[in-house]
């Protein structure tokens, strides 16, 4: 009676399973006709970055594990390798994605996305103001870094450059590594329209955003020392400036430039701004003593 019980009891569970089999079959291929009709459709998708892959990322789309390649991603960088300094701070991030391929196998189903039609709104950055980047290049003269992370990659890729010669301690330079996140002031645009970044401008950059609109413009200038110890006068304590006084204009123009030699650091002049010399410093005509 025993071992009746249990061959009923066995077949009713093979009989169960059998049909849980056929479910689970019934619902991968309903799953996939959905997706092969969204892929039909060009239809945009939103996805979750779930972990890295070599060569991308794999992700989650409607409850589905799929891959998006570094190539597919809404951005694109300079080097492919520089993809790994910047992976783990996606991870758990929402994208849009269109389906690229959709196939099945006896075990998954097999879902490549394509990021590439994720439209990001521009975000214009304020000059001085602190960023966190993700450094992602290390040469000899600079860092290449990433802003996105600052705003969790709202805005894509916002990329950089920070020169060396903007460190102010030596040891940082040492300390940075690969995939670090540093914190540094956004300073401008160069001539070419690249993003600078430093705690000041490299005297070997010029910055667009700002310094071709101050020519003509009367501006104040401070007496400071540069990192030499040299004394210069700066407008807005970044910009250097050589100032020129005028005798046409300046009747005491000897006494003004005697003055203006022994000037006590932090002193503030007016000067109107004249032109950019070949070493991208500003050339200004003398105004005024201000204190």
């Amino acid at each position: 009676m025993k071992s009746i019980w249990i061959r009923i009891k066995t077949g009713i569970s093979n009989l169960f399973k059998v049909e849980e089999k056929l479910d689970k079959r019934d619902f991968t291929s309903d799953l996939v006709a959905k997706f092969e009709e969204a892929k039909n459709k060009n239809l945009v998708l939103p996805f979750e970055i779930q972990s890295v892959k070599r060569g991308g990322f794999i992700v989650k789309v409607e409850n589905t594990y799929g891959f998006v390649s570094f190539y597919h991603m809404p951005w694109k960088y300079q080097f492919v390798e520089q993809w790994k300094f910047v992976a783990k701070y996606l991870i758990g991030k929402h994208f849009f994605a269109v389906i690229h391929s959709v196939s099945q196998s006896k075990k998954r189903i097999k879902l490549v996305m394509n990021a590439k039609k994720h439209n990001f709104k521009t975000k214009e950055l304020v000059v001085l103001q602190k960023y966190e980047c993700v450094v992602m290049q290390r040469s000899r003269y600079d860092f290449t870094v990433d802003v996105g992370y600052h705003f969790g990659w709202k805005y894509g890729s916002i990329t950089g450059t920070i020169h060396k010669s903007t460190f102010e301690n030596a040891n940082d330079l040492i300390s940075i590594k690969l995939g670090d996140i540093i914190t540094t002031k956004y300073q401008g645009k160069t001539q070419k329209g690249e993003l600078i970044f430093g705690e000041k401008i490299s005297e070997n950059e010029v910055v667009n955003e700002t310094i071709e609109s101050f020519i003509g413009s009367t501006q104040q200038a401070t007496l400071m020392k540069d990192k030499d110890g040299k004394r210069y006068f700066f407008i807005k304590d970044k910009y250097k400036t050589v100032v020129n006084v005028n005798p046409d204009i300046v009747a005491e123009h000897k006494k003004v430039r005697k003055k203006l030699g022994s000037l006590n650091v932090n002193s503030v002049i007016e000067c109107k701004v004249l032109r950019i010399s070949n070493k991208n410093n500003f050339v200004s005509e003398f105004l005024g003593f201000i204190k």
